[in-house]
């Protein structure tokens, strides 16, 4: 079985505050794209967990999510089998775009399937969120807005399919590191989520674009200038709008159809800088297959 594991970006995220367990408060509107990696399962006889991986360096063990979903789900396998998971990986590691929460949940979802198990997405969800905090918008993909760390989702239903040019530059960023960063740094200047969600029910792809926001962009570190270069350099050539995705580094600009797009690939191809990952396509797609 194989399952298609969507990358996402954050058309809007803010940060309200930590909270006692160390999370962080938000509040953000996730956006699954076309960019995938792909989680293929089968059983293994004799029981257990197995995992590879074609990325050099990713853990194959207990530190890899795919594993610690099979782990959450071992209770409804039944007696004797166990799983192989094999992990085609192609969205950037550590970029902010959730590539290891989506893998976790596409082996959430293929598990569901395979052992027959019926839980019911919001079954699925509680498992989710004891892996992370974005795991659990990844059981539906599409747009959501969620909440709390990230792990109380509501989808947003009759978005329109947004296109958009992706680059992710070489730059590591540590996720924690981005956050405590923010703490003694004042107050954002969030401008509110509802009229970033009024664009999206209008269909406007300018109207979302005019309304990207990323509270994560305050922070300080290394990435910094990269990001803001990039942005700079897609609404120069022709991008809607730009924003970062997560805790970066990866950024986006949207375009107004995908013909747009293919020409904001192609005019900045050439100014992005040795080692930058780039896709382009359509945002709004599933998770899970």
């Amino acid at each position: 079985m194989k399952i298609p594991c969507p990358a996402k970006i954050n058309l809007y995220l803010d940060v309200l505050g930590r909270r006692s367990d160390g999370y962080h408060d938000i509040v953000t509107v996730m956006q699954a794209i076309d960019l995938r990696d792909e989680v293929s399962i089968g059983i293994r006889g004799g029981g257990g967990i197995a995992m590879t991986c074609d990325a050099a360096g990713l853990p194959v063990d207990s530190r890899n999510l795919c594993v610690r979903a099979a782990l959450g789900m071992a209770r409804y396998a039944p007696q004797g089998r166990g799983v192989v998971i094999r992990l085609a990986k192609r969205i950037p590691v550590a970029a902010g775009l959730g590539g290891g929460s989506s893998d976790a949940a596409g082996v959430l979802l293929g598990l569901n399937r395979l052992w027959g198990a019926g839980l019911a997405p919001g079954a699925l969800e509680e498992i989710a969120a004891g892996l992370g905090s974005d795991v659990p918008f990844f059981i539906h993909g599409g747009t959501a807005r969620c909440g709390g760390r990230g792990e109380a989702v509501s989808p947003v239903r009759g978005g329109p399919d947004l296109a958009y040019v992706l680059l992710v530059p070489p730059v590591a960023v540590p996720t924690a590191g981005v956050y405590a960063s923010l703490e003694g740094g004042g107050p954002g200047r969030a401008p509110g989520v509802a009229g970033l969600l009024e664009a999206l029910a209008r269909g406007d792809p300018r109207s979302v674009a005019a309304r990207l926001y990323n509270r994560l962009e305050d922070a300080p570190g290394a990435h910094r200038g990269e990001v803001d270069r990039l942005k700079a350099l897609l609404v120069s050539r022709g991008a809607l709008g730009a924003c970062m995705s997560g805790s970066g580094p990866a950024v986006f600009g949207l375009a107004a159809d995908m013909a747009g797009a293919r020409r904001l690939a192609a005019a900045v191809s050439g100014e992005i800088g040795e080692g930058t990952f780039m896709h382009f396509g359509l945002t709004n797609v599933s998770a899970g297959g």
